[in-house]
């Protein structure tokens, strides 16, 4: 775990493992071309900015580099084609940057040295640092779990307006359609948000042909999920498609 990135006031924390047969003949990995693909990623949330959202991976120092040059080589041109902003290399480590936007400003950098490098990325560059460390009962509930595959935790009810924003960001982005913020599935939403408490999703390993699912929710979602629902909900070919694919 990247126990030194991590720290409070996290919202959402997410651990995968077990992903690196399935990354080994994945295409789009294999056209990176950069080495062996990492067994497992992090994913985390922290209070503040929407945008405050990172991944790590274990990765060595040269497989960043080697996917730093890969991103300014070929994705640039690609990028600069097709009307978005380009990657960067990044001034104060190995890794670049994407853009220069006033509120959101993603990265991917190397973190780390020796058999502790990794790959860390995210939305925002973070300014605080591991002095608040993360609670130590979920850092223990994943460290105990020898059979864990996948672990996931949020505030549901905090994670809600966060992720509009993110959801909001990424339709933009991809040039598709923003959900309307009058439509009955966003005040639907809305007010679901002083009801919704934690949730917590568990798969492990309990034999070779066997996983063990578990989750704990208000409402049985996590709060991604509940804005594709809405986006389900809002879709004009409803129940077809989403509202963000469908929309011209």
């Amino acid at each position: 775990m990247p126990l030194d990135l991590l720290h409070d006031p996290l919202t959402g924390f997410t651990a995968v493992r077990g992903l690196q047969p399935w990354l080994s003949t994945w295409s789009p990995w294999h056209d990176l071309q950069i080495g062996a693909p990492p067994d497992q990623f992090f994913l985390w949330s922290v209070a503040g900015s929407p945008y405050q959202a990172y991944l790590a991976a274990p990765l060595p120092d040269n497989e960043v580099s080697a996917l730093t040059t890969r991103l300014l080589q070929k994705a640039n041109p690609w990028l600069a084609t097709n009307g978005y902003l380009t990657f960067t290399r990044a001034a104060d480590a190995n890794g670049v940057t994407w853009g220069n936007l006033p509120d959101i400003k993603p990265f991917i950098k190397s973190a780390g040295t020796g058999s502790n490098s990794r790959l860390f990325a995210g939305l925002l560059p973070d300014s605080r640092t591991a002095a608040d460390p993360p609670p130590q009962g979920l850092i223990d509930d994943v460290l105990h779990r020898p059979e864990l595959m996948y672990y996931d935790w949020e505030v549901t009810g905090i994670r809600m307006e966060p992720d509009l924003v993110l959801g909001q960001t990424v339709r933009q982005v991809a040039h598709g359609t923003p959900m309307p913020m009058t439509s009955a599935s966003l005040g639907w939403l809305a007010v679901l948000i002083p009801r919704l408490g934690t949730s917590a999703t568990i798969a492990t390993r309990a034999a070779p042909d066997q996983i063990d699912f578990y989750r704990r929710s208000t409402l049985g979602f996590t709060a991604t999920e509940l804005h594709l629902l809405a986006d389900w909900l809002e879709s004009p070919q409803f129940p077809r498609g989403l509202h963000s694919q469908s929309v011209p």
